[in-house]
C-alpha cells in the first residue's frame, strides 16, 4: 500500500512597488473572498475525504513561511470546506503536490496574489510539472473578480530531493486554521450564495433539519424550509444584491458551537426597478455536525436605511 504524499503549501514574502496607491492590509472577509477564489480554482485538483485513504489519496499540508499567517489560516479553512474536512488531492499518475503563494497584497479596493501550484509523480525521478498564476483583482459590486488572470505552465524538471516526504498517519487530519476563521469562511459562503443567487450553495451550508431551523427577521420568524423554497420559486423574489460583509465579530459557543455577527452593505435592485441601497445586520449561529460547521439559526434585523 502506497503512503500518501504530503502536498506542502508554502506562503512566501513579496511586495508590490507602486507610488500611486498605498498598500493596505486585507480585512478578514476580503482575506476569506480571495481565499475561496483559490479554492475554487485549485478545487478540481482536490477530492472529498468522503473513503480518502493511503491508496487513493494524498494529503494536503497548508504551511506558511515568513508571514502571511492570517491568510494561510483562511485559505486552510477554504480549501477545507471544499473537500469537507482535510484537504487531500486524488492518487493520479501526477497529482497536485503543493501551492505556492508568493505575493499577497492589498491596495484601496485591488489587489495581487501571485500563486504556483506544482506536482508530479510520486517516486524520486518521475516527471513533476508546475503552473505559475498571476491574478489583479477588484472589488466590484461587493465582490472580489479576477480582471487580469495570467497563467504559465513551467516545465519543472524531474523531482527533486528536497520534496516533501510522506506523512505519518493522521498526518491529513491536522488543521492549522482555528475555528474563528472555519466560521468566518463558511459565512463569507452564505454572504456569496445570497450575491450569486445560489439556493443549493446556500442549502449546503444549512444543516440537515432546516424544518426546524429559524429564520428571524426583526420580531418576525419563519422556517429556513420555506426560506429556501421561496428563494428557488421566485428567484429571490426577482431581486439582485450586490452585498458585502462588514465588522464580522466570532465568538465561541463551547466547542461544538459558534455564532457569527456582522453588517451587510451594499444595494439591492428589484427586477425592473431602481437600486437601492442595503444595510441590515445578521447572526448566524453554527453548530459542529459530524466534524462539519452547519448554520442552524439566522437573525436578519429590521432595516437599518435612514429615514425608515
Amino acid at each position: 500500500m502506497r503512503k500518501p504524499i504530503l502536498v506542502a503549501i508554502l506562503l512566501l514574502p513579496g511586495c508590490i512597488a507602486s507610488s500611486a496607491r498605498a498598500q493596505v492590509a486585507l480585512s478578514a472577509s476580503d482575506s476569506a473572498s480571495i481565499a475561496l477564489l483559490i479554492a475554487k480554482r485549485v478545487g478540481p485538483d482536490l477530492r472529498s475525504v468522503n473513503g480518502a485513504d493511503s491508496t487513493n489519496a494524498v494529503c494536503v499540508n497548508v504551511e506558511a513561511r515568513n508571514g502571511h499567517g492570517t491568510f494561510l489560516r483562511v485559505l486552510d479553512s477554504a480549501l477545507r470546506a471544499t473537500t469537507g474536512g482535510a484537504v487531500v488531492a486524488p492518487m493520479s499518475i501526477s497529482p497536485l503536490r503543493g501551492i505556492v503563494i508568493d505575493t499577497l497584497t492589498g491596495a484601496s479596493d485591488g489587489a495581487l496574489v501571485k500563486w504556483r501550484t506544482t506536482g508530479g509523480g510520486l517516486a524520486k525521478g518521475e516527471m513533476a510539472w508546475g503552473h505559475h498564476e498571476e491574478w489583479r483583482l477588484t472589488r466590484r459590486d461587493s465582490t472580489w473578480t479576477i480582471v487580469s488572470p495570467n497563467r504559465v505552465l513551467m516545465g519543472d524538471g524531474y523531482i527533486r530531493n528536497d520534496l516533501p516526504k510522506p506523512p505519518d498517519a493522521p498526518g491529513c487530519d491536522s488543521s492549522r486554521s482555528p475555528i474563528t476563521d472555519t466560521l468566518l469562511v463558511r459565512t463569507q459562503q452564505w454572504v456569496d450564495a445570497w450575491n450569486e443567487k445560489d439556493v443549493g450553495a446556500m442549502r449546503r451550508l444549512h444543516a440537515a433539519d432546516v424544518g426546524d431551523q429559524r429564520y428571524v427577521i426583526g420580531n418576525d420568524f419563519t422556517t429556513m424550509e420555506w426560506l429556501l423554497k421561496e428563494l428557488r420559486e421566485t428567484n429571490f423574489w426577482n431581486v439582485t444584491w450586490s452585498i458585502r460583509m462588514a465588522d464580522a465579530k466570532v465568538r465561541m459557543l463551547g466547542a461544538e458551537a459558534g455564532l457569527v455577527s456582522f453588517r451587510l452593505t451594499g444595494s439591492e435592485t428589484p427586477s425592473g426597478g431602481a437600486m437601492r441601497p442595503f444595510s441590515e445586520a445578521f447572526t448566524l449561529i453554527f453548530q459542529r455536525i459530524r466534524g462539519e460547521w452547519l448554520i442552524v439559526h439566522v437573525h436578519d434585523s429590521m432595516r437599518l436605511d435612514p429615514g425608515r
